[in-house]
């Protein structure tokens, strides 16, 4: 169906001795129903659309002298704020893909879980997915540099294909070519072109009272980063994670200096070993020797004591126990979140 064709008309007013003061009228006109005819003849509710879009400004001319309809009743002002969408939470996403017909029922799961693992975006505690600075940068660097792939319609094109390919109705190696010559071309071109300062977003906060050095943030190989001082120093520059609680676009200086006061040394385990808190690319954690143990939200760092540490520690402990069913030193069985696996090293079975 052809899309509905809306003119619409603003109208700017000036007033004051001085002119100072700036006011604005809307209107709006369906030029061409299109959608919006079969919509109103098949939702009685709505029987009024077409008209109700209509809002029509008188006729004026331009420089012409506007009076006041009631000089008697005082302007009131009144400021209004626009919300913004809300946040998807993982049904309503789902929903979305599936309304733009973007992958299928056995792909929207794997989706939203891929980009939780690879920390773009996180689950807010009322189970909201909120971006991550990580994810707002590979997002801005895919808008840039690869418009076509992220675009909704190419993705709802592809699935189309793939439809095709299942029917037996077009070639698999055709349509994979179409794609990726095109875009191998613009990865290798993209490779030389965009330096990684481009891509990182570096952004500037002010200077170290102490050192007198810049203190600047930017996405680094392991997350979001603060920075004191720069590669061009004699000295190395010093570098402190970014807690996830803190966005990139609006920490401040005096936040992102306080990364630096971590980690803090809290105390010794019963066994000797040192007891530690910092913050690192997903969340503030305590650490005993080689294990690491996450602080739960609501809970910094920057302030946490030994004692809430310990329970902390102790109950990572307890938890591990549980999940591991057999230790035979490099393998270990254990319990997954889809049942009992192998463990060797990095691999799993």
């Amino acid at each position: 169906m052809t899309a509905a064709e809306i003119a619409r008309t603003t109208i700017n007013i000036e007033a004051g001795q001085e002119k100072e003061y700036l006011f604005e009228a809307q209107g709006q006109r369906v030029v061409f129903p299109g959608f919006l005819q079969i919509y109103s003849e098949t939702n009685d509710e709505q029987s009024d659309t077409l008209s109700e879009k209509d809002v029509i400004l008188p006729k004026v001319e331009q420089g012409q002298m506007l009076a006041l309809k009631d000089q008697q009743k005082p302007v009131s002002l009144e400021q209004l704020f626009t919300k913004p969408p809300p946040r998807y939470t993982e049904a309503s996403l789902v929903k979305k893909l599936e309304s733009e017909g973007i992958g299928r029922p056995s792909t929207y799961a794997p989706t939203i879980s891929t980009i939780q693992d690879r920390g773009y975006v996180e689950l807010t505690d009322e189970k909201k997915l909120k971006p991550t600075s990580i994810g707002e940068v590979v997002t801005d660097f895919l808008a840039d540099h690869f418009t076509k792939i992220v675009n909704l319609g190419f993705t709802a094109e592809i699935e189309r294909n793939f439809d095709r390919i299942a029917k037996g109705d077009e070639d698999w190696v055709e349509m994979m070519t179409d794609f990726y010559e095109p875009f191998h071309e613009n990865v290798v071109e993209k490779d030389k072109s965009v330096s990684r300062a481009e891509v990182l977003k570096r952004r500037e906060l002010g200077t170290d009272p102490e050192s007198g050095k810049p203190v600047s943030v930017s996405i680094g190989r392991y997350g979001p980063m603060v920075q004191i001082g720069t590669r061009e120093d004699e000295e190395k520059p010093r570098f402190a994670s970014l807690p996830s609680s803190l966005n990139l676009n609006d920490v401040t200086l005096e936040e992102a200096l306080e990364c630096f006061a971590l980690p803090r040394v809290l105390g010794e385990y019963e066994n000797g070993e040192e007891i530690s808190a910092n913050n690192g690319r997903y969340g503030p954690y305590v650490k005993l020797g080689k294990d690491f143990f996450s602080i739960p939200k609501g809970e910094k760092a920057e302030n946490i004591e030994l004692a809430r540490a310990l329970e902390i520690i102790e109950e990572g402990l307890e938890i591990k126990s549980k999940r591991v069913i057999h230790d035979f030193g490099e393998i270990q069985v254990l319990n997954g979140r889809y049942g009992p696996y192998i463990k060797s090293g990095k691999k799993q079975l």
